[in-house]
């Protein structure tokens, strides 16, 4: 397989390998989503590793689908050159039902519909 240069923001600052689940933490740094939790979760660890600024126990994951989606066109392209697509992961609950620490946490953003009834006569 001949060398290829991969965009170093494919690349987790945590492991240095290209990110199969990025997500963006409350600093606005993307992880892998498997690094970033073993650094979290870890206990020892309650800062971002690139910023180093403290992170609240329920730091929030935010799935980063822009980067998964220019990563994977990019292995699309590079297939050629031996490089595999990385699959779409599974939502966060189905990644590792194994693990079931208190302290993960997902939130789901919702946005209130204007049109909604229970909406309507809220002003925004």
């Amino acid at each position: 397989m001949e060398e290829i240069d991969v965009p170093p923001f494919f690349l987790c600052p945590i492991s240095l390998e290209i990110m199969k689940d990025p997500v963006t933490i409350s600093t606005g740094i993307t992880y892998d989503r498997e690094s970033i939790e073993k650094w979290l979760f870890s206990g020892k660890n309650n800062s971002c590793p690139v910023t180093k600024q403290p992170l609240t126990e329920s730091t929030d994951l935010t799935p980063n689908h822009t980067v998964r989606r220019l990563i994977q066109a990019w292995c699309t392209v590079n297939a050629s050159h031996g490089v595999e697509r990385i699959p779409t992961p599974k939502p966060p609950d189905q990644q590792n039902p194994n693990l079931q620490t208190p302290q993960r946490r997902f939130q789901i953003p919702t946005i209130a519909n204007p049109m909604s009834p229970h909406t309507q006569n809220r002003r925004f």
